[in-house]
């Protein structure tokens, strides 16, 4: 691996832990808060929950994409267009993070639902775009392009949808357990079944679901 790569390397870990870890801070004041008020509830256990599962396959992801040799390669534009778009996204978690109690939504402008449809947009146009510049340039062609991400994000998105097609509050019982059904079965999907760094899986023996 060249300097450049091992630069690339340092600076994204650095950047993308120090982004995510931000998060993480911003979500325990709304649940300490919480907690302290009315205790352990269902509402703070699910947002929690979902905003962990979520930004953690996010969080690996992004490690890991960036540490790839096919986008660290010396003078391709690639990497950086990468790295700018996650670093958008782990802003994004930061607001999220603030987000996971009834009352931190109750003066939000947007809430968390609505917060974690805008971050699984931005990937999904981000895995678009990929496919689009690749087709313009040759220099922003790439040997694959994680489609795969793009659909668990897209089913993730019309499920969540539900909530509004059938009048939910995203805070209702109803509304937080899609909420959370739809979130832990995205992180199964992606870290476990896809699996596209096979982190977890043998890649000569990949995941079958029966």
């Amino acid at each position: 691996m060249s300097d450049l790569a091992d630069r690339k390397d340092l600076l994204s870990q650095l950047f993308v832990v120090l982004l995510i870890g931000l998060a993480y801070q911003e979500m325990i004041r709304p649940v300490r808060d919480w907690v302290r008020a009315y205790g352990v509830t269902y509402s703070v256990l699910v947002l929690t929950a979902a905003f962990f599962l979520t930004s953690l396959r996010f969080f690996i992801g992004a490690q890991l994409h960036l540490v790839d040799e096919s986008i660290t390669r010396p003078r391709s534009p690639i990497w950086i267009m990468d790295f700018m778009v996650i670093a958008f996204e782990m802003i994004l978690f930061i607001f999220l993070g603030g987000l996971t109690s009834v009352n931190a939504n109750a003066n939000a402008h947007y809430d968390f639902l609505e917060i974690l449809i805008l971050i699984l947009a931005v990937d999904i146009l981000w895995v678009v775009a990929q496919f689009v510049l690749g087709l313009l340039s040759s220099k922003m062609s790439r040997a694959d392009i994680p489609w795969k991400w793009a659909t668990i994000n897209l089913a993730s998105l019309l499920l969540l949808g539900v909530i509004y097609l059938l009048g939910l509050s995203p805070f209702s019982t109803l509304g937080l357990s899609i909420i959370f059904a739809v979130s832990a079965l995205a992180f199964i999907f992606d870290v476990f079944v896809v699996d596209y760094f096979n982190v977890v899986k043998d890649p000569k023996t990949p995941l079958e679901i029966v």
